[in-house]
């Protein structure tokens, strides 16, 4: 690790941070010991909650304009998620405690709790689930009506929380009677995302299913498009990141497989450009990062200046799923189920490929996996890949990954306000340095 790696850098949830002058309360935001307290008297309906725990599940934070904090709050009857959004001005905050207070509110999945409240001494309003300060339908996901709840497998009856992220989309469990699940309900925000989702899971299981028994996708199996709601049906297998040495190999090569005969078909209407990794995304996310870590802002410039000219060499456009990580892929004896295609696009493969190889060195510096782990999980993917069709060079699959470590992984730890890749950014940037100047093959 480089010596100015994550022993230099304060701990806490801002892990070094540089000061925000236009959030203040940025850190007191993200300290969930301080916020439990004050989100029991904030919120409760008739008195302080009881809050026996508070844990902070996400952050979105956009410097110098905006934090989201979604909050765990643990209460005698069950878990409440809440959503505090920061804004940058008081005349801000202001008007967002009037936009709040114009909706009908809905009632919270806690007894007692508010639906929403302003919170001046952060500038800040908060919003308890399923209230949210643009997602509409997120009341019909956790209590389930009409035709929406007739899925394929039984009634629709109850929901657990699977993934939430606010003012963009939130995903629950489809439980039945008995408990079963019956499929995974997500709700989009407006802007045509659910047919969007519905059209690219059909194009890329019927793809699967002709070329592969071993990697399936999931189809919707029910929708309310005009309410920006779909349901996806439930896939078999475990995680990524819940397997052994050697399961996790064998996921990450038939994750390689089922990438490259996606890699390898027309790319479906429904899909818009892939542009995370374009060469002025990769400009503005290295002055982020300089701008909120001062210390790797040299680092940060170089990286930007060297990427600059592009990759090397001739590339294709094809469908990417866009979002290589250990959730979005589960393993079910010898087949894998891949996931979640709402950052699906179209680009180049290598930059699917430098994306979850960035990942996977990421892994590597904050202790997640060895080194001998990383190179045998990068060989099993390549490897895999390779059988179904050609790679990309190793000069461009290495600007890519190069580029992706600072486009995904160290501007998400900026934005995402991940304390433990914040503590090893200074070594992503070296890494990252390293593979653009073509000293190491990814």
């Amino acid at each position: 690790m480089s010596p100015h790696g994550a022993a230099a850098i304060a701990t806490g949830p801002a892990a070094g941070l540089a000061p925000d002058p236009a959030l203040p309360r940025r850190d007191a935001l993200l300290d969930a010991d301080g916020m439990g307290e004050h989100l029991a008297l904030l919120l409760g309906t008739s008195g302080p909650l009881d809050v026996r725990s508070c844990r902070l599940v996400r952050a979105k934070y956009r410097l110098g304009e905006s934090l989201r904090a979604v909050y765990a709050l643990e209460l005698p009857d069950g878990e409440q998620l809440v959503t505090g959004r920061a804004f940058a001005t008081a005349e801000a905050a202001a008007s967002g405690a009037r936009a709040a207070a114009r909706r009908v509110p809905v009632a919270p999945t806690g007894a007692g709790v508010r639906a929403v409240a302003a919170d001046p001494d952060h500038g800040a309003v908060w919003w308890t689930f399923p209230n949210d300060r643009k997602l509409d339908a997120l009341e019909r996901l956790v209590r389930p009506d009409g035709a929406l709840a007739a899925l394929p497998a039984g009634r629709w009856v109850a929901s657990a929380v699977m993934e939430y992220a606010p003012e963009r989309s939130a995903t629950v469990r489809a439980l039945g009677p008995d408990g079963a699940t019956l499929g995974y309900a997500k709700a989009y925000g407006r802007g045509g995302h659910a047919a969007r989702s519905i059209a690219l899971h059909r194009h890329v299981a019927a793809v699967l299913a002709a070329r592969t028994s071993a990697v399936r996708s999931p189809v919707a199996i029910a929708d309310d498009e005009p309410a920006g709601l779909v349901v996806l049906e439930a896939m078999p297998g475990r995680r990524w990141d819940e397997l052994d040495a050697g399961e996790a190999r064998r996921l990450l090569a038939l994750l390689g497989t089922g990438v490259a005969h996606l890699h390898d078909e027309p790319v479906p209407g429904a899909a818009d450009p892939f542009e995370r990794l374009r060469a002025d995304r990769l400009a503005t996310a290295a002055a982020l990062v300089a701008e909120a870590r001062p210390d790797v802002a040299d680092a940060a410039s170089r990286l930007a200046r060297r990427l600059a000219g592009g990759p090397p060499g001739r590339g294709e456009s094809v469908l990417l799923h866009g979002d290589l990580h250990p959730k979005n892929a589960l393993l079910h004896g010898d087949a894998l189920s891949l996931i979640d295609l709402d950052q699906a696009g179209v680009g180049d493969p290598a930059a699917e490929l430098g994306g979850l190889l960035a990942r996977l060195r990421c892994a590597e510096l904050t202790g997640d996996v060895d080194a001998a782990g990383r190179r045998a999980a990068t060989g099993a993917t390549l490897d895999a890949y390779a059988r179904v069709r050609p790679l990309p060079t190793p000069e461009r699959l290495g600007w890519y990954t190069a580029a992706a470590l600072l486009a995904e992984r160290a501007l998400r730890s900026v934005n995402r306000v991940q304390p433990r890749s914040l503590a090893v950014l200074p070594a992503m940037l070296d890494e990252a340095l390293r593979l653009a100047h073509g000293t190491e093959i990814p």
